[in-house]
């Protein structure tokens, strides 16, 4: 037998009821949390109650939206594509390949240029390089590879947050901001290196280990100045002592630390005294050139494929000069461990769209840009 359809028409008078119906009916308002509305003198609500025999009307339903799978597992597809960054108007993601490839295809493809002021930027950068720090020491230790650094940084923001809007968004402000402070500020560009891949892992490996002997050397915390608010110290810069530039260089690079306390001592000279972010620049850059200078054959191809690639550049020779350095840097980093000739060949491509994203960037920026 068919139920009856569902079409409620009763009305129910509280006073008019037996004390024991009118004891049932209160109670089931108030166990329903029924609300109620006043009528003149009257209060009025509305229970749907389903006699013996009446099916509640059935709802359309709304076809299931398709769930997207855990940042995690989209950040671990990504990771395993060799598709290149997009190219957007308002981002030099061509300078950030790896970074901004992996935002696009795990975490967000509407990308915002948000600069963010300096201060953030080195605060995430500083808890950016903390968690790097125990990562690498963990590894080490087991004997483990670990992560590029373009992921590992996406991976952070993820920790702190799995909402995919806001991953998305901290990520492209990272990059923009990066690229933005990298321009007038020493430590925002070390940090846009790394993100780069301009330097490499083993670069960083050795800039964090440089960077936890500061501090222990001078009892310091880096990141403090960058601090929000009231616990902001941004004036006190960490300043290092002739004798702490010998404990460190010792520590962390003994094959080699009188060649390093030697150029410390001569930008001291210049300027009068070194900090902290002055010297891990000198030190991670004295490592590069020592480590590639070992093959000084490959040193040569790199310059003189470098040459090739700006030769064609029409901007000022300073600025030319400075893309060169991103370039050769790049290179570099890419024929780590490879046969030199092959792998050049093999990223010619990435580093003339590097080329062509820091000319366009720096002739933008000049107020060149279609010169």
């Amino acid at each position: 037998m068919d139920a009856a359809p569902f079409a409620p028409r009763c009305a129910v008078v509280l006073r008019e009821l037996a004390p024991e119906a009118r004891r049932r009916y209160v109670t089931m308002l108030a166990n329903r949390n029924v609300e109620s509305r006043q009528d003149g003198d009257a209060w009025v609500a509305n229970l749907r109650i389903l006699a013996p025999g009446v099916d509640a009307p059935a709802l359309a339903e709304k076809p299931a939206a398709k769930a997207k799978p855990p940042l995690r597992e989209r950040l671990a597809r990504a990771i395993k594509s060799d598709e290149g960054p997009p190219d957007v108007a308002s981002i030099n993601t061509l300078a950030y390949p790896r970074f901004a490839s992996l935002i696009w295809r795990a975490v967000g493809t509407s990308p915002t240029a948000e600069v963010k002021p300096l201060p953030w930027l080195m605060r995430t950068a500083e808890s950016i390089y903390d968690a790097r720090y125990k990562r690498d020491a963990a590894a080490l230790q087991k004997n483990v590879d670990v992560d590029r650094f373009p992921e590992f940084v996406i991976a952070c923001l993820m920790r702190e947050s799995g909402v995919d809007g806001i991953v998305e968004k901290k990520c492209w402000a990272l990059l923009c901001s990066a690229e933005h402070h990298r321009i007038h500020n020493k430590e925002a560009e070390v940090f846009a290196r790394f993100l780069a891949e301009t330097w490499d892992a083993d670069a960083l490996l050795f800039y964090l280990r440089c960077r936890h002997e500061v501090m222990r050397s001078t009892k310091t915390t880096l990141g403090a100045r960058w601090a929000p608010g009231e616990h902001a110290a941004r004036q006190e810069v960490v300043v290092l002592s002739p004798s702490d530039v010998q404990r460190v260089a010792r520590n962390v690079w003994r094959e080699h630390s009188e060649e390093l306390v030697d150029a410390v001592e001569a930008f001291r000279e210049s300027s009068g005294r070194v900090e902290a972010a002055q010297f891990l620049d000198i030190a991670v850059g004295q490592y590069v050139r020592a480590r590639d200078d070992v093959s000084p054959d490959v040193a040569d191809l790199v310059e003189a494929e470098a040459d090739a690639l700006v030769s064609e550049v029409a901007l000022a020779p300073e600025v030319v000069g400075e893309i060169r350095g991103e370039v050769v840097d790049f290179l570099r980093t890419a024929t780590v461990g490879d046969d030199a000739a092959t792998r050049l060949a093999e990223v010619r491509g990435e580093a003339a769209a590097l080329v062509d994203a820091l000319a366009a960037y720096a002739a933008e920026h000049a107020g060149l840009a279609g010169e």
